[in-house]
């Protein structure tokens, strides 16, 4: 045969062969069906149902057992509803391999996969594309069933279409139809999925309902929580008291927030191996009622250690036979300490909501105080009160807390509650009985004190401080309000420091009276007249026991003369004192001691002769000598300036001189301890340390001076021509000083 009668024949043969291939007997099927192709990719089922339709889904994997989950469909729309929210079905619910709660958010994610898969070709099965083994639908990766109302459709999964990233589904839609599609989706994470993927992970469902009573027993400790009507938690063990609600809150919370570390094991033989047998712990709690009045009853028992490292425990809920483990680190705020969980408020009341107060307080009169239309009223000394200082007294009543407690208290006596204590009634809003508290005697630190709550077995120990703020003297309740004057209705004030009168009147103009002649400083004028027209108190510290305060020796006193309407007059007296840095006061015959605010102070006692020493401006000043235990220096202005006495060959600074007479010549006096009649020992020092002489065309000014005052920085200084004793500011001899080199001009100024 020739080389082309053997290549016709081998065309033959191929072209044979290609047609015994596309007639379906080389491929092992029965169909002819050509592939159909979409312009655009479409839905993979002609009649999908809705995603809230699906209550059903099945997963097959290649091998091992179906996983089964199932929910309740949603109730249907009521007739005529308008604007109803769109009703959803139940949650789902893993049915097998074992009974258990499904993790909502991967169980939706198949049923939303599989409906949104669009089908970008598609071709009866054993079509001409490829063979049910070559899609790999003969033993499908994974197969999927939906269950929608009376209609299921299954999905298998096949392998990946060769080079793509499309992937072989085999559908069977409601009819039983089935068509193979290539669609754009990696099942790779799908199928990769465990049945525990699945399962949920929070061992408490939030939609049985919230708890209503949590018990927790561990070891031979019990701690028993109930949720009250009105929203609060009690304690029920080991004690009857109030819960911490935002601590009791947390550890509900935090009970509902327990999830699974990892599944162990879905039907334990041996409970002692997980040490559940004789568990460690046990949480159980009650949900809140529904409709028909039942609720549920949910827990877990919680056993050993499930790793080395101690970072998880193995637990078993009460009502499923499944083992799994919790890291420890969830189930620590768990065990919270008794006192964590016990409500340290002693009242709890909130201060806007006490209406009344009853102050009864060993040795004093009782006290009542009523807030009518949000105003604090009270009687006899109280008849004006300081609504500041009440409100004080009730935020400190409402915010006190305990420190610890006393379960049980069998001789009041001992923590001095037998009855001679102080006693304080609040009364709330609405409430027909007041709460009774009564404070006891201090712990033996003395740091802390015990208080009852009237009915309570139990005491609570507070913070020695804060009992403080409620045992008062009723007096500092009063008005802090001392004067209510006009200031032009003041014609006369006399003040008396250490000894030292001023007195002013007013005749016509202000005039200093004592001492005669002297001028008056119109600003501390003003100030005093401001200050004690409208006095008032810092605080009412209360009454009695004036030598505590300083004020059986006040060091200072103040008295005023008021013009009265009917043309006469009316005198009032204070008595000052200065102790522990605060200021103290009384007036009248009022037994209350006033606290003061110490700038006030400051001005009461404040100098009202004119502060300026002297008359003389600095230009009058022809000659200044300084002197001191080192040397004297005497300086003289001439035509020239300013020349040293001693040597005028000396050439001096102008203006350090000139400062210096500024200086001396504007002297400041803090305070007269002299005005005349004046000794040097007035000033409170012997021989004088310095002395300063100004010279002027009409005579000279003599002062002779102390040593500095300690921690002021300025002098006693007698002025010897007046015989005037004063105290300067450190201004006032801020440029003393007897070195030569002071004043003079260095070598560089000289050249």
């Amino acid at each position: 045969m020739s080389f082309k009668g053997t290549y016709v024949l081998l065309a033959l043969v191929v072209v044979g062969a290609v047609a015994w291939y596309l007639s379906g007997d080389g491929r092992g099927g029965d169909f002819t069906e050509e592939t159909t192709e979409q312009a655009e990719p479409t839905a993979i089922l002609a009649d999908a149902p809705e995603l809230d339709e699906v209550t059903g889904l099945t997963i097959q994997p290649r091998s091992g057992d179906p996983l089964v989950f199932t929910r309740t469909p949603a109730e249907p729309t009521p007739d005529g509803a308008v604007d109803a929210v769109p009703p959803r079905p139940g949650p789902w619910r893993m049915t097998a391999p074992v009974a258990a709660a499904a993790e909502q958010w991967v169980v939706s994610q198949m049923p939303r996969t599989l409906l949104e898969l669009k089908s970008k070709r598609s071709f009866a099965p054993g079509g001409v594309e490829a063979t049910r083994a070559e899609a790999g639908l003969e033993t499908p990766q994974m197969t999927c069933t939906l269950i929608a109302g009376d209609r299921s459709y299954r999905f298998a999964i096949g392998r990946r279409v060769p080079v793509s990233n499309d992937t072989y589904v085999l559908v069977t839609d409601a009819a039983g139809g089935e068509r193979v599609h290539v669609v754009e989706h990696d099942f790779k994470a799908d199928i990769a999925r465990r049945a525990s993927d699945y399962r949920g992970k929070n061992l408490f469902d939030r939609d049985d309902g919230a708890p209503v009573h949590v018990e927790i027993v561990s070891g031979e400790a019990t701690i028993a929580l109930r949720k009250g009507a009105e929203g609060d938690w009690l304690l029920e063990q080991p004690v009857r008291a109030y819960a911490d609600t935002k601590a009791a809150a947390g550890l509900v919370n935090q009970l509902q927030l327990l999830r699974v570390s990892e599944f162990i094991d879905d039907a334990p033989g041996d409970l002692q191996r997980y040490g559940l047998a004789e568990p460690e712990m046990v949480i159980r709690f009650e949900t809140e009622p529904d409709d028909i009045g039942a609720g549920l009853t949910r827990g877990i028992e919680v056993g050993a250690y499930a790793d080395l490292e101690k970072t998880t425990r193995f637990v078993r809920p009460l009502d499923s036979p499944w083992v799994a483990s919790v890291r420890q680190d969830a189930l620590d705020p768990l065990l919270p300490g008794l006192n964590a969980l016990r409500d340290s408020r002693v009242m709890r009341v909130e201060a806007g909501r006490v209406e009344r107060l009853e102050l009864d307080y060993p040795e004093r009169q009782p006290v009542v105080l009523t807030r009518v239309r949000g105003e604090w009223t009270g009687a006899g000394e109280l008849g004006e009160i300081e609504l500041s200082a009440v409100n004080d007294l009730v935020r400190a009543l409402s915010e006190l807390r305990a420190v610890d407690y006393v379960d049980e208290v069998e001789d009041p006596a001992a923590y001095g509650l037998g009855g001679d204590g102080a006693i304080i009634r609040v009364t709330p809003t609405a409430a027909v009985e007041p709460i009774e508290l009564r404070i006891g005697a201090a712990t033996p630190s003395g740091r802390n004190a015990y208080v009852q709550v009237s009915g309570q077995a139990g005491a609570l120990v507070v913070a020695s401080q804060k009992v403080e703020q409620l045992v008062v003297d009723p007096a500092t309740l009063r008005s802090r309000k001392i004067f209510a004057l006009r200031t032009d209705d003041i014609v006369a004030i006399r003040t008396t420091y250490k000894g030292r009168e001023r007195v002013v009147v007013r005749d016509g103009d202000w005039q200093m009276k004592t001492p005669a002649g002297a001028g008056i400083d119109a600003g501390a004028l003003r100030d005093i007249l401001n200050d004690v027209a409208l006095l008032r108190a810092a605080a009412v510290v209360g009454t009695g026991q004036p030598a505590r305060y300083g004020l059986d020796l006040p060091p200072a006193t103040l008295t005023i003369t008021v013009r009265t309407d009917d043309d006469g007059t009316r005198g009032h007296a204070l008595v000052l004192s200065e102790v522990g840095g605060q200021a103290y006061c009384m007036v009248d015959d009022l037994p209350y001691i006033f606290r003061l605010d110490r700038t006030v102070y400051r001005t009461l006692t404040g100098e009202l002769i004119d502060h300026q020493v002297f008359d003389r401006a600095p230009a009058d000043i022809e000659a200044v000598t300084l002197t001191d235990a080192a040397a004297s220096l005497r300086f003289t202005r001439g035509e020239e300036g300013w020349g040293y006495a001693v040597d005028p060959y000396v050439r001096l600074d102008e203006e350090k001189v000139e400062r210096l007479v500024e200086q001396l010549a504007g002297m400041q006096a803090v305070r007269y301890l002299a005005y005349t009649d004046g000794r040097v020992q007035d000033a409170g020092f012997g021989e004088p340390t310095a002395s300063v002489i100004l010279e002027t065309g009409d005579g000279a000014v003599t002062l002779q001076l102390g040593p500095e005052i300690p921690g002021e920085g300025g002098r006693f200084s007698y002025w010897v021509e007046q015989a005037r004793v004063f105290q300067s500011g450190p201004e006032g001899y801020a440029n003393f000083s007897t070195s030569l080199d002071t004043f003079t001009l260095g070598e560089a100024e000289n050249d």
